[in-house]
């Protein structure tokens, strides 16, 4: 349901779907996790990036499949431009608020399609007529917004949020929360709440060595599109791959927000996380820019949160 905390139990649809209800570990040694590959063990939802040289050309909305296809190399490094008023974006996979995770769309080569992901309204979550971003193509995928976000940012660009005083602090602007007038977070209206959960997102690159990806959350705000200050670069190199946590950066962006104006001018700026589909955003999507890497795989993993 819409505006509820999801306990995100998603029962045998497919190969890699499973139940993600048990309790996600922090890795415990410094070689890898439980398993030995740097993730936390228990229960995930599994996410499969594949790069390839020729565009794909079937209907990929099924949404049991786990898989999406990208293209291997993006010319202009992915990163959005504009032309005449028109956001043009290369490498996205767009993002849309759901109760749970699914590929809506696998194909990243043509238009972007809700597919079977029906019970999303395409106009109200992303405001096709009057949103930034006019024209979508690309993949689509669904997923909740994510309640565990750290108030740090990775000013360094060392890849890593820390949290012991190394990085900055930001102020966060939560899921179901926007700005109002007066520079005060408040709730968002109730017609606006989107559904929520508390997961951590982890990462690895897999396929031929020498591959690399680079992966930055954009969305329109305050009217702008606008990408974060943090990116995920995924590196295949030789060797065992590895998880890295990369919930922050793939659930949230950092962005110079204005909290407060005099007329037209900001005369307040802060660095600021917002949370996925957080209030009078829109347009969010990962942009992708991929330099040869074969295989990103995600994972999602529950986590309880704290009585």
């Amino acid at each position: 349901m819409l505006g509820k905390t999801v306990s995100l139990t998603l029962i045998g649809l497919a190969a890699g779907l499973v139940s993600i209800s048990a309790v996600a570990g922090k890795p415990t040694n410094d070689d890898g996790g439980y398993n030995g590959n740097g993730a936390p063990s228990g229960p995930h939802y599994n996410l499969n990036i594949i790069g390839v040289e020729n565009a794909k050309e079937p209907d990929m909305t099924g949404s049991n499949r786990h898989t999406i296809f990208m293209p291997l190399h993006t010319s202009g490094g992915g990163k959005p431009t504009s032309t005449n008023n028109q956001v043009q974006i290369e490498g996205q996979i767009w993002l849309t608020a759901g109760e749970w995770f699914e590929v809506c769309d696998g194909n990243g080569f043509d238009e972007a399609n809700l597919g079977d992901c029906d019970d999303i309204n395409w106009d109200t979550v992303w405001n096709i007529t009057d949103g930034v971003v006019s024209t979508k193509d690309g993949a689509v995928f669904a997923l909740p917004c994510n309640t565990n976000l750290l108030g740090y940012w990775d000013s360094d660009g060392d890849g890593k949020v820390e949290t012991n005083g190394q990085d900055d602090t930001v102020v966060l602007i939560n899921c179901n929360e926007t700005v109002d007038a007066d520079g005060n977070i408040v709730p968002v209206d109730e017609t606006n709440i989107v559904p929520v959960a508390n997961y951590q997102v982890w990462a690895r690159a897999l396929g031929t060595p020498e591959g690399s990806a680079t992966v930055t959350t954009c969305a329109t705000v305050q009217g702008e599109l606008q990408c974060s200050l943090e990116n995920t670069v995924l590196t295949r190199s030789t060797g065992k791959s590895l998880f890295t946590d990369v919930t922050n950066q793939l659930t949230s962006l950092v962005v110079e927000y204005c909290w407060e104006y005099d007329g037209d001018d900001c005369i307040d700026w802060r660095t600021t996380r917002v949370a996925l589909f957080a209030g009078d955003t829109e347009d969010w999507f990962w942009n992708y820019a991929n330099n040869g890497l074969r295989l990103a795989q995600l994972r999602f993993y529950e986590v309880p949160v704290a009585n």
